[in-house]
């Protein structure tokens, strides 16, 4: 996984701010499934997660968010996140896409690269959950599975998201809105039983 990290940290390093943030908010996007089961299945309050990664999506579609609360975004985030501590396959992918939401905040407050590895290895955290998940449901065993297919997806994805965003600082709104519903289709799968 450092190859790929590496790779794609100098990859995101062409893309703008925008760019970034969207790469983060597209990762958490991924995983709205995940937040919304552990939500239903834990009554844990995730409103927040929904509401600011739709918020900062519809600001970044349109331009740079000026007039977002960024701080208390922050906030509410990561009061959300602390409802998803109690280890289970499926809070831990809840966590995940909330750190990918906070990635993006961490981009738009000017930190270039932390907010796209933290989302990068976020989604790939929930994607190895979820496969040792179903592996340990099917064959009883925790041990890693033989081949990774939805990682390497997910890898390969990032990998696309990072070149097309590139060039994100002058995508029209109905470019990034295309974009954002392809995206969807590659949603993290749900580790529950």
């Amino acid at each position: 996984m450092k190859a790929h990290r590496d790779a794609l940290t100098e990859r995101m390093a062409l893309c703008g701010r925008r760019g970034r943030a969207l790469f983060c908010l597209a990762s958490a996007e991924r995983l709205i499934g995940c937040c919304w089961a552990f939500q239903a299945q834990s009554g844990a309050d995730l409103k927040p997660f929904f509401f600011w990664t739709q918020r900062l999506f519809d600001a970044l579609v349109v331009d740079m968010p000026a007039n977002v609360a960024l701080d208390a975004a922050l906030e509410e985030l990561e009061q959300s996140a602390s409802h998803t501590t109690d280890g289970s396959p499926l809070s831990v992918q809840a966590q995940a896409g909330i750190l990918c939401a906070m990635g993006a905040i961490f981009v738009l407050e000017g930190h270039r690269e932390d907010g796209v590895v933290t989302a990068m290895n976020a989604t790939i955290d929930a994607l190895d959950n979820f496969t040792f998940f179903v592996n340990q449901q099917v064959t009883g065993e925790l041990v890693s599975p033989e081949t990774y297919a939805l990682l390497d997806r997910e890898t390969a994805l990032q990998m696309t998201h990072a070149a097309f965003l590139q060039d994100a600082e002058n995508f029209e709104a109905s470019t990034l809105t295309n974009w954002r519903l392809e995206n969807r289709q590659y949603s993290v799968p749900i580790a529950i039983g």
